[in-house]
């Protein structure tokens, strides 16, 4: 099925088509011809408790059908881990690295996955935009996804929409519509906290990063999360404003900018499901289905609604989100039949009927997701135009990790001003040497 198709079906139905959807990439033309290996390997990675438990059940099957052993080593903390063993020589086979910018720098140790696998079938199915993660200026590429979340999604409840007669905004006019409609019912539009102890802010940028993508495309998206584009500049503000038109007038957010500044991000969807709802929309990560109130959890489908937070006019339908990577650091025929399993859509059964794992593969079988706001955030992700990696998350620490989300909790807070946050953030930018 070509990724067109699958683009222009409805959301439902999308998740339907998915099930006839499938590819098999050990079967592939022109396999790559690599030494034989001693049908023993090791994986690293960050997956700790539930998660790693998840991982190695999935591991199970790809052992059953390579015949090769995988050792799966935890990391309590990946990037120092990884760092240490590169230094003393001690390479695991195959690495999961949590972003793209790290696996990168450590590139040089790596073998470039275009010498072990079929890139065109497995990129055949990726989201695009996913198979560019972590792509040297030589072209070769050194590490693909094996799962991924988004951070794209507004969340509603469906039966808070039904009394109220709502229907769902397919586009950014019609969501400014609807919240201007449950203001004159007298409801608050919006759910927004960005209180994170340490972290707060990140939901702010979360936000700036779906509108610096809608306005500008992935093109100029990438420029500012590599610094190319700065704070300073047009696209940057007009993302900032458009996210301000979400919080600023008046009875859009309780408490206003200020409310919001305040308000915890884990709770703050807890009164849209009350039989009065305190608010009717949140836009929030796939992640957050584990933050939601354990009845509501209990009954999700008949529950909660989930869409696409709506483009700009003529702007992008892309996600903003997050992806382990995979990369190799050993070259051999044994590495190459696991990579052939762990990158394609044939992976990850196991882990997607838990929850909290998705498929980076539009031909995933979307029946072995667990209920149908699952089926429906995937279908998100798989009907995008183009998947980019969280920007803060890929600026240094000190710009995405601290100066960008502080300064616009406080610009929110009424602290500062637009201008005084965006010295602050591209005054934290390091000078190249």
């Amino acid at each position: 099925m070509s990724s067109r198709l699958v683009r222009g079906l409805p959301t439902l139905v999308l998740a339907l088509v998915l099930t006839s959807c499938g590819s098999d990439p050990e079967t592939g033309p022109n396999q790559i011809e690599l030494p034989a290996g001693d049908k023993s390997i090791e994986i690293l990675g960050s997956f700790s408790g539930e998660e790693a438990t998840l991982f190695e059940e999935s591991l199970a099957d790809i052992e059953s059908r390579t015949g090769v052993d995988i050792t799966y080593t935890a990391a309590a903390n990946f990037n120092q881990e990884i760092a240490d063993r590169i230094a003393a020589g001690n390479l695991p086979d195959i690495a999961l690295y949590p972003e793209p910018n790290l696996l990168m720098a450590q590139s040089g140790s790596m073998a470039a996955l275009d010498d072990i696998v079929n890139l065109d079938v497995l990129r055949d199915s990726l989201v695009p935009g996913m198979d560019a993660l972590a792509v040297s200026t030589s072209g070769k590429t050194y590490g693909l996804p094996i799962r991924a979340n988004i951070k794209s999604v507004v969340w509603y409840s469906l039966k808070a929409f039904a009394q109220k007669g709502y229907s769902v905004p397919r586009t950014d006019a019609e969501v400014t519509a609807l919240v201007k409609k449950i203001r004159e019912d007298g409801g608050t539009p919006w759910c927004l906290g960005v209180e994170s102890g340490s972290a707060t802010g990140w939901v702010a940028t979360d936000w700036i990063e779906d509108y610096v993508l809608r306005i500008g495309g992935a093109l100029e998206y990438g420029k500012w999360a590599r610094g190319e584009v700065s704070f300073d500049s047009d696209l940057f503000r007009q993302a900032a404003l458009k996210f301000k038109s979400v919080w600023d007038p008046n009875g859009n957010v309780a408490g206003g900018g200020k409310g919001a500044a305040a308000r915890s991000f884990a709770s703050v969807a807890n009164g849209m499901f009350s039989s009065s709802p305190d608010c009717y929309l949140m836009r929030q990560g796939s992640f957050f289905t584990g933050f939601l109130p354990p009845d509501v959890q209990a009954n999700i489908d008949a529950e909660v609604g989930v869409f696409p937070l709506p483009t700009t006019e003529n702007g992008t339908q892309g996600v903003v989100g997050r992806a382990e990577l995979a990369a190799a650091f050993t070259k051999d025929a044994d590495v190459q039949a696991v990579l052939n399993r762990l990158l394609s859509d044939a992976f990850g059964a196991t882990w997607a009927r838990a929850g909290g794992w998705f498929s980076p593969h539009i031909t995933f079988d979307g029946r072995k997701y667990p209920n149908e706001v699952t089926r429906s955030i995937a279908a998100i992700l798989y009907g995008s135009q183009v998947f980019v990696y969280d920007a803060s998350d890929l600026m240094p620490l000190e710009v995405g990790g601290t100066a960008f989300p502080q300064s616009m909790a406080a610009w929110m807070a009424g602290d500062i001003s637009l201008d005084e946050a965006i010295t602050q953030i591209q005054a934290t930018w390091p000078v190249a040497p």
